[in-house]
């Protein structure tokens, strides 16, 4: 087989399929891009999953002697206190407690 033939035959078929080969390589280069942003998403996601998912607080706001809020009907009691530290401290997701009074 020549070689001058098959070049000149792979030329005319390239030719006459010419649209679909920019198909081709458009619907490549678009899935491609999408894999790799899919990835480079999922990647940022497990390190700020790691960074700030041990840093997260759960604050819990209770009615003081002096509180303008109307909703409140006076100060919370030691008892209501004991009751939201043995729900928090149950919670597996907890690590420690630390309680600030402000």
């Amino acid at each position: 087989m020549q070689l001058r033939y098959v070049y000149s035959e792979l030329g005319q078929g390239l030719r006459r399929n010419l649209s679909m080969h920019i198909a081709v390589i458009l619907t490549l280069f678009v899935s491609l891009t999408l894999v790799g942003f899919g990835v480079l998403l999922n990647q940022e996601a497990g390190k700020i999953s790691d960074r700030w998912g041990s840093q997260l607080t759960v604050t819990v706001y209770m009615c003081s002697q002096h509180d303008g809020n109307p909703a409140c009907t006076g100060e919370v009691t030691d008892a209501q206190k004991q009751a939201i530290q043995k729900v928090v401290n149950a919670t597996s997701q907890v690590s420690g407690t630390a309680w600030q009074k402000t």
